[in-house]
């Protein structure tokens, strides 16, 4: 599965503060793109949450296509991360952990956008939970 380019971009960005936070504690500098390619194996394995949307299809003659925006919870700020033509599925991959929601608008040939349709969330959750601990023996039975 191929990483979307704002994932990496974004690991990047965090790679990058934690080699400054790295080099302040040690006084001693690591190069980013090392830390970076430490922490993608991790970013693999979180960021690999495959959304499938569908709606149903506008009907004017003018249609040109559709524009689905994503946001990180219901009130968070939507950004627009696919325009598509008409067609009334898309898929959403390379997800990580987290609350998603998303609305698609319909678009015409002049440029005219609609306003949201009603908006879908979903929590990704690929994290295992913790091991268990502290196992133990609590009796034993011999059996002659």
């Amino acid at each position: 599965m191929a990483i979307p380019v704002a994932v990496i971009a974004a690991w990047a960005a965090l790679a990058s503060k934690i080699v400054d936070l790295w080099n302040k504690i040690k006084k001693k500098k690591t190069p980013t793109a090392v830390l970076l390619l430490l922490l993608l194996p991790s970013l693999a394995s979180a960021a690999n949450t495959t959304v499938n949307l569908a709606w149903d299809a506008n009907t004017e003659t003018d249609l040109s296509g559709y524009k689905l925006y994503q946001s990180p919870g219901p009130a968070g700020t939507k950004a627009l991360i696919q325009t598509l033509g008409k067609v009334t599925t898309t898929a959403v991959v390379g997800l990580l952990d987290g609350n998603w929601c998303w609305v698609v608008t319909a678009t015409d040939t002049l440029g005219n956008e609609s306003g949201y349709s009603n908006q879908v969330c979903l929590q990704t959750d690929t994290i295992a939970p913790a091991a268990p601990k502290a196992l133990r023996v609590t009796s034993t039975v011999v059996v002659p």
